[in-house]
């Protein structure tokens, strides 16, 4: 976590987060990323929004067909619900994280990044669905 935090650039990110997800699951990637906004320095918060935007599960169909009639396969569906069950969690330590700047522009630029990562989901077809 220590890297993926401190990486600001996303596409980078990105990359990283994909590999320490096939190894050790969405979960734990995730929990990291939350400790991090909770008790990280400024930068590490920074890092943590542009993180958790990184490794969200997105949900995935295997067809346009699927697509349109909302079914995703079972695993992205599972992955989204459970991160959907962690977002009041990254919400909640976004906004103490921001209460806690004491710096105008610095919090402002919390405020706006926890805002943004957290509702934005990617749709695809992964090569291991």
């Amino acid at each position: 976590m220590d890297i993926v935090v401190h990486d600001l650039n996303p596409s980078f990110n990105e990359i990283l987060i994909r590999r320490i997800v096939a190894a050790v699951g969405h979960r734990p990637v995730h929990e990291g990323i939350i400790e991090r906004l909770e008790r990280g320095t400024f930068a590490e918060q920074v890092g943590a929004t542009y993180a958790w935007y990184s490794a969200q599960p997105g949900r995935h169909y295997l067809s346009s067909t699927a697509f349109q009639r909302g079914e995703p396969t079972p695993r992205s569906a599972l992955r989204y619900t459970e991160w959907q069950e962690l977002l009041p969690r990254y919400r909640e330590a976004g906004r103490r994280a921001v209460a806690r700047c004491g710096d105008p522009e610095r919090r402002a630029c919390l405020s706006e990044l926890t805002a943004n990562s957290s509702e934005i989901v990617s749709i695809g077809t992964p090569p291991d669905e």
